[in-house]
């Protein structure tokens, strides 16, 4: 994303780094995402779309999970290690507050939605650091911002879910409302709006 704000695009190293730091981190997210399903399989199989997952429907073998994760985490940190050293301490930061969101942050109400947002942020700082271009403020703010909204929306979907089904929506959902999410999400909603039009403005962010 950073290669969408500048200009232009000093050398292909630029480029070419961005892509080899979009793939590491795309490569080290699966692993994540392989740990989260792992980790909820129990709740999951409660879902009325969640169950129909691989790992979920006995598809896939858990050790066979747990294998892809290790590969993955370790293929997604050697190859963004040779992109770029700050761009692998910020990966290693997104893995980690993952790791923690799985085990057990993703049970604390609104915490779960900050989280997710700031792994957005964090992609950012990757490429910024892979490519060796900074970053607007604004630019920072507003994806933070759009990704509580996105998360918010996510949260929203999974409360429908287990309303329409009649489930019990697991830990999470015991302390998310429909009137709450919404009253949430029209809040974010404005902010992102305002963030965007100050950015598209060149008001400096302070």
């Amino acid at each position: 994303m950073p290669l969408l704000f500048v200009d232009r695009v000093n050398g292909i190293e630029a480029v070419s780094n961005g892509v080899m730091a979009f793939v590491a981190f795309s490569i080290s997210a699966s692993a994540l995402y392989i740990l989260n399903d792992y980790k909820d399989m129990t709740e999951d199989r409660k879902h009325p779309l969640k169950k129909n997952r691989p790992l979920v429907s006995g598809s896939v073998a858990e050790d066979v999970a747990i294998f892809l994760i290790v590969i993955f985490l370790i293929t997604g940190s050697c190859l963004m290690a040779a992109t770029s050293l700050q761009a692998l301490a910020f990966l290693v930061s997104y893995i980690t507050i993952n790791i923690a969101y799985s085990l057990q942050l993703k049970h604390i109400v609104f915490l779960d939605v900050i989280i997710l947002a700031f792994g957005f942020v964090l992609r950012l700082f990757v490429g910024s650091s892979a490519t060796a271009i900074p970053l607007p403020m604004w630019v920072i703010l507003m994806m933070f911002f759009l990704g509580v909204f996105l998360a918010l929306a996510k949260r929203r979907g999974d409360v429908l879910a287990f309303t329409d089904a009649d489930r019990n929506g697991g830990k999470v959902m015991d302390g998310y409302s429909l009137p709450l999410i919404d009253g949430a999400i029209m809040v974010m909603t404005l902010v992102v709006i305002i963030v965007s039009i100050l950015f598209i403005n060149g008001v400096r962010p302070w």
